[in-house]
């Protein structure tokens, strides 16, 4: 099973624990996030990494980068990181 979680700020310490769960749980995990310095991207608990814009400044490009990531990578679960 795979999960993407979507990271849209840095410092998200709520999507890391989600992460981390997740492994433990048996899930693969990939993040998609505008920063690969933050700490989600940065976790040993992430499979695939993928870029995408904020959506505060440019929806249609982070809706299309959510969308490839999940089509390429075949998630079936995606998850918001925060109410952006």
């Amino acid at each position: 099973m795979r999960a993407l979680i979507v990271a849209t700020g840095w410092n998200n310490r709520g999507a890391l624990a989600t992460s981390r769960a997740l492994v433990r749980a048996g899930w693969e995990v990939g993040c998609a996030t505008w920063d690969p310095r933050g700490l989600l991207a940065c976790s040993r608990s992430v499979r695939h990494r993928h870029r995408s814009p904020p959506p505060t400044t440019d929806l249609e490009g982070f809706i299309a980068a959510i969308g490839a990531a999940v089509t390429s990578t075949g998630y079936e679960a995606v998850l918001p990181s925060s109410v952006a």
